[in-house]
C-alpha cells in the first residue's frame, strides 16, 4: 500500500536526470545479490516521521521508503591480527628492474577507486609497460579473485576465509555523515544517530536544529558503506526507519540527492563528502580526519585490502609493491585514507577484522 501511496504522490523523485526506473512491485520487497552478501529486504515501517514521501523506482536510483531490515550475510569473524610495519627503505619506486609488463585486471571498492586510479596513473608513468584495468564492482570482486577472473579485489570489507585468498592490507578509508546544505547543526552524538537510523527521532528541531523532517537516504543495503556504518557508528543496531534507499551503490549520486533534498542525511566516503556541496556532521564531538582517525576519537572508517589468488601474478606483485610505498602511501592521504602504520596497533584492531564479505 505504501508503493502505491507513492506513485500518485504529485512529487516523483524519478524524474531526477540520472536515474533509470525499475518497478519493484506492490509488496515493496526487493532482494539484492542472492548469491552472496548481503540480503537485504525492504518492507514498509510502522514507524513514520509524517505523511510518506515519494520513493523512486529506478534500477540506481532511490527506490522506496520503508523499514530496512536486513538480514546480513556480512558477518563477524574469529579475532584477526594485523601487523603494519613502516617501509624498511623509506620512499619505494618502481624501477625498471621491478616493472611488470602485460595485463592486470583490478575490481572491487568503488570509494577507493579514485585513489588506486592515481596510483595506476604513477604506476605507469615508471613503467608504461603494464596496462592496468580498473573497475567498481564492489565486494563480489572477491568471489571474482576466488575464481581467477581479476588479478586483484580491492575491498572495504574483510573477506571470508572460504574465499581462500591472500590478504595485502592497503590503508585506513575514513567516511562521513552527511546533511543537506541548509543544516545549520554541526554534529551529532552516537546516541541521536542511532535514534534518527531507527526512527525515533524525526524532525530536527528534536536536536535543536530548524523545523524540518529528516529524510534518510540510504545507499543500498548490500553495499560495503551500509555493513560498515552499522558495525562502527550504530555499533551492530539495525536499521528501522522511513527511508529512500539506493539500488545501486552510487555514492556521488547519494551526495548529489542529499544535496538536493532539504532535511536529508546520509552517509559517504570523505572524499565524497568534501567534494560535494554538503554539510559533514562529527560523530560524538570529532570530525571525520585523519587527525581523529589517528587520535583515535573517529570510528567511521573501514581497513582497505587488496586480495590475490595466492601470491597473485607477478604483475600483481609487482603492483602492490608499488601501491603500499611510502610514496603512495602519502597520496593516498589525499582521498581520505591513512597508512595503516601510522595507526597505533589499538586503534587498528578495534576495526579487526570487521564486516566480512
Amino acid at each position: 500500500g505504501i508503493l502505491l501511496f507513492f506513485a500518485a504522490s504529485p512529487f516523483h523523485l524519478e524524474n531526477l536526470p540520472f536515474s533509470p526506473i525499475q518497478n519493484l512491485g506492490q509488496s515493496g520487497g526487493f532482494r539484492v545479490n542472492p548469491t552472496g552478501g548481503v540480503t537485504p529486504t525492504t518492507v514498509p515501517s510502522p514507524v513514520t516521521s509524517g505523511p510518506p514521501q515519494s520513493g523512486v523506482n529506478r534500477e540506481g536510483a532511490p527506490t522506496s521508503r520503508g523499514h530496512v531490515t536486513p538480514t546480513s550475510g556480512v558477518t563477524p569473524s574469529p579475532t584477526v591480527s594485523i601487523t603494519a610495519t613502516p617501509d624498511p627503505g623509506g620512499t619505494t619506486t618502481a624501477s625498471s628492474g621491478a616493472c611488470a609488463s602485460g595485463t592486470l585486471s583490478i575490481d572491487g571498492s568503488p570509494y577507493l577507486e579514485p585513489a588506486l586510479r592515481q596510483v595506476n596513473t604513477d604506476y605507469n608513468a615508471l613503467c608504461p609497460g603494464l596496462q592496468i584495468v580498473l573497475g567498481g564492482d564492489g565486494s563480489r570482486a572477491l568471489n571474482l579473485a576466488q575464481h581467477g577472473r581479476v588479478d586483484i579485489a580491492d575491498s572495504d570489507l574483510t573477506a571470508q576465509p572460504a574465499h581462500q585468498l591472500t590478504d595485502h592490507p592497503l590503508a585506513a578509508l575514513l567516511y562521513s555523515l552527511i546533511v543537506s546544505p541548509d543544516n545549520a547543526l554541526t554534529g551529532l552524538s552516537s546516541a541521536q544517530i542511532q535514534a534518527i537510523f531507527q526512527g525515533q527521532i524525526t524532525n530536527w528541531a528534536q536536536l535543536g536544529g530548524q523545523n524540518e523532517a529528516i529524510t534518510v537516504i540510504l545507499p543500498p543495503p548490500s553495499s560495503a558503506i551500509f555493513a560498515i556504518f552499522r558495525a562502527f557508528v550504530l555499533h551492530g543496531a539495525p536499521l528501522q526507519v522511513n527511508a529512500i534507499v539506493f539500488r545501486k551503490d552510487q555514492p556521488s549520486q547519494v551526495a548529489q540527492l542529499v544535496s538536493q533534498t532539504p532535511g536529508a542525511i546520509s552517509f559517504v566516503p570523505l572524499a565524497m563528502a568534501m567534494s560535494a556541496p554538503v554539510q559533514m556532521l562529527a560523530i560524538d564531538g570529532a570530525p571525520a580526519s585523519t587527525q581523529t582517525l589517528l587520535d583515535g576519537t573517529y570510528a567511521f572508517w573501514s581497513i582497505e585490502h587488496l586480495y590475490t589468488l595466492g601470491v597473485g601474478t607477478a604483475q600483481a606483485q609487482s603492483y602492490i609493491q608499488f601501491a603500499t610505498s611510502s610514496q603512495e602511501m602519502n597520496l593516498l592521504s589525499r582521498f581520505g585514507a591513512a597508512p595503516l602504520n601510522t595507526l597505533d596497533p589499538a586503534i587498528l584492531q578495534s576495526h579487526v577484522p570487521g564486516p566480512q564479505f
